[in-house]
């Protein structure tokens, strides 16, 4: 047989045996909680150690099984310790005789019991379920093989979470859900259950657990092959409405039915939709009615329930059901009252389908008779069907940001000295140190200060130093920073320091920042003498310009001179232009001098170029330029194609020629002349 019994409480009766349970106390049917079609039943309102519940017995004799039970569960309140709430036992009595059962914890997980919950407890607790979910509950008990070798098993969803096979329990022969199934003393808890189902292992489908499973009734809707029970109580009159007359959710018993004691007198009827998918699975399909002899109670009329595929088609009917009582009964007059009429599949052997659902019919047919009609007064199709698995999308959308430190970057230095001089021994220096570091999204930002010292001294060393910082992030911008030092000292072996450190930093759209320092120091004969000047400004602006331009002047006419410029640029950019120019001019009175620039660029970039330049030119002089270009990571830039550029350039005015260091000698200024003044109206030309 298989398939023994399926219930989804869709006949929404609490009354027993109407609903086809041998008990049914204390609990209800409703539409709150629901898993498939229109009802479920709710177990609530406990009473202390009173069984609630129902029991349908599925077998006139106890056997061994195995049997595979199912049912759905929907926890709304958790009880307050272990409660029993499936059992499969070896008694229509509610609570009686329980063999095996899964209880419910205060935790929301499931134990496996040999017995109630008051039994031994078999294997581990499975995970909670009280997660306003509907979950799949199976239980198994075979007792084929001999006393302490029979198995106890218990799924959840599917999956085994406890099993025994060295078990003791005896024979069985009904199952029950509920609540207080063992006689707990509880009072607290609300669950819903749906969709039952139990099976053995004889027949060649549904021998096994019934796995996941939807449970839906049809009920009839219009006219179909045959109308031929004469006998007609309520609905629309005529043969024809006799689909009326059988239609009702909850059986109405006497108030309407269709009778009949001819033999093989027949109706058969539309029906409703299913709402099974074209993909869904399509398990069983039972035939169920309701029936009672109209006259008197008769031994020998008979009945059995009837399935069609389709009009016309093949009709495939159940075992021949005597009511032999004036009572009205579901499926037959005792216990078991199991569905007369199971199929598999349809009467053409074929698999249902969503299309030969619609197209059935349902109907009865008189197989035997006597003087005593049979009424029919409800026909339903009770369809079990696994709905096809459906595919969930799930799109993730994630933003990563990543920081790299120089990658691909260009440096480049170059240095441009030039001075004139005409003295003995004295030592001219200017160093001149740029650097740059750019991180920028195409931006355009220009950034300018202007830094100028003047010392004069005697017996003097005069150090100027000026450092300008140019800071610049935007966005569609281009980042510009131009740095100029002039430095001009007259001084004899005395000590002048003049410092100047301007920082211009901006973020900016269609913005001009422009910030200027000056500072002069003017020293005679000092040890040491500092000038300090700093200057920050700050823009904000989008496709902007801003502008800071850094300038430094020192003149020197001594011996044993230096001077020394420092001038450092960072700008953030990313496919930007950044540009830092840094000028120092010199101008001594000397020879044998020296005259040293270095350029230091570091920049933090992705394909990014620095440029430093320095150009060195002098007449009777020694000039010496150094260019030291270093590109250094030391900051995290975020910067795609950003281009840093850094020139230094010192040059310097004074009489006479000076050597372009191509061969070729200029001629002598028409004024030159050592240690005599020019002229007043005198101009100096340089080659």
């Amino acid at each position: 047989m298989a398939r023994l019994y399926q219930d989804g409480f869709e006949l929404n009766s609490a009354t027993a045996p109407l609903n086809s349970y041998d008990t049914f106390t204390a609990s209800t049917v409703g539409t709150t909680y629901v898993r498939s079609d229109t009802y479920a039943m709710r177990v609530s309102s406990l009473t202390s150690a009173t069984p609630q519940g129902a029991v349908k017995k599925f077998l006139g004799t106890a056997g061994n099984g195995p049997y595979f039970f199912r049912v759905y569960i929907y926890i709304v309140t958790l009880p307050s310790a272990n409660n029993t709430i499936m059992a499969i036992s070896g008694s229509s009595t509610l609570g009686g005789s329980v063999r095996a059962s899964i209880a419910l914890s205060s935790t929301g997980t499931l134990i496996l019991f040999a017995g109630t919950s008051t039994g031994t407890q078999i294997g581990s607790a499975s995970s909670a379920i009280n997660d306003s979910n509907w979950h799949m509950l199976e239980l198994k008990s075979d007792t084929t093989e001999a006393s302490g070798s029979r198995v106890i098993e218990g799924r959840l969803d599917g999956s085994v979470f406890a099993t025994s096979s060295a078990q003791a329990q005896s024979t069985t022969l009904a199952v029950e859900v509920g609540g207080n199934l063992g006689s707990e003393t509880q009072t607290t808890g609300e669950w819903w259950f749906d969709d039952l189902a139990l099976n053995d292992n004889t027949g060649s489908a549904q021998t096994s657990y019934p796995g996941s499973g939807k449970i839906i009734h049809v009920s009839p809707n219009a006219a179909g092959d045959a109308n031929g029970f004469l006998v007609q109580v309520g609905g629309t009159a005529g043969s024809t409405n006799n689909y009326t007359r059988v239609d009702e959710i909850t059986p109405d018993d006497a108030t309407s039915y269709n009778a009949s004691a001819v033999l093989n007198a027949q109706d058969l009827f539309k029906v409703g939709s299913s709402g099974v998918g074209a993909s869904d699975t399509v398990n069983t399909v039972l035939v169920g009615f309701r029936i009672a002899n109209i006259t008197g109670a008769s031994a020998t009329t008979a009945i059995e329930a009837q399935i069609e595929k389709t009009s016309a088609g093949t009709i495939q009917s159940g075992s021949s059901v005597l009511p032999d009582t004036t009572s009205w009964n579901t499926n037959g007059p005792a216990v078991p009252r199991n569905y007369s009429l199971v199929t598999y599949t349809d009467p053409d052997g074929a698999a249902w389908t969503s299309t030969t659902l619609g197209t059935m019919q349902i109907g009865y047919e008189i197989t035997a008779t006597a003087t005593d009609a049979i009424g029919v007064t409800t026909i339903w199709g009770s369809i079990d069907y696994t709905p096809s698995a459906t595919t969930t999308t799930s799109t993730s959308s994630s933003t990563s940001t990543s920081t790299s430190t120089s990658i691909s970057s260009t440096s480049s230095s170059t240095s441009t000295s030039q001075s004139t001089s005409t003295s003995q021994s004295s030592t001219s220096s200017s160093v001149s140190t740029t650097q740059s570091t750019s991180t920028s999204i195409s931006s355009t930002s220009s950034s300018t200060s202007t830094t100028q010292s003047t010392s004069t001294s005697q017996s003097s060393t005069s150090s100027s130093i000026s450092t300008t910082q140019s800071t610049s992030t935007s966005i569609s911008s281009t980042s510009s920073s131009i740095s100029t030092t002039q430095s001009t000292s007259t001084s004899v072996s005395s000590t002048s320091s003049s410092t100047s450190t301007t920082q211009s930093t901006s973020t900016s759209a269609s913005s001009t920042s422009v910030s200027t320092t000056q500072s002069f120091t003017t020293s005679t004969s000092s040890t040491s003498q500092s000038s300090t000047s700093s200057s920050q400004s700050t823009s904000t602006s989008q496709s902007s310009t801003s502008s800071s331009t850094s300038t430094t002047q020192s003149t020197s006419t001594s011996a044993s001179s230096t001077s020394t410029s420092v001038s450092t640029s960072t700008s953030t950019s990313q496919s930007s232009t950044s540009q830092s120019t840094s000028t120092s001019h010199s101008t001594s009175t000397s020879q044998s001098s020296t005259s040293t620039s270095t350029s230091q660029s570091t920049s933090t970039s992705q394909s990014s170029t620095s440029t430093s330049v320095s150009t060195s030119t002098s007449q009777s002089s020694t000039s010496s330029s150094t260019s030291v270009s270093t590109s250094v990571s030391t900051s995290t830039s975020v910067s795609m194609s950003s281009t840093s550029t850094s020139t230094t350039t010192i040059a310097g005015t004074d009489s006479g020629f000076k050597p372009r260091g191509d061969g070729y000698t200029p001629r002598r200024s028409p004024y030159y002349h050592v240690n005599r003044p020019l002229p007043g109206n005198a101009r100096r030309r340089f080659i």
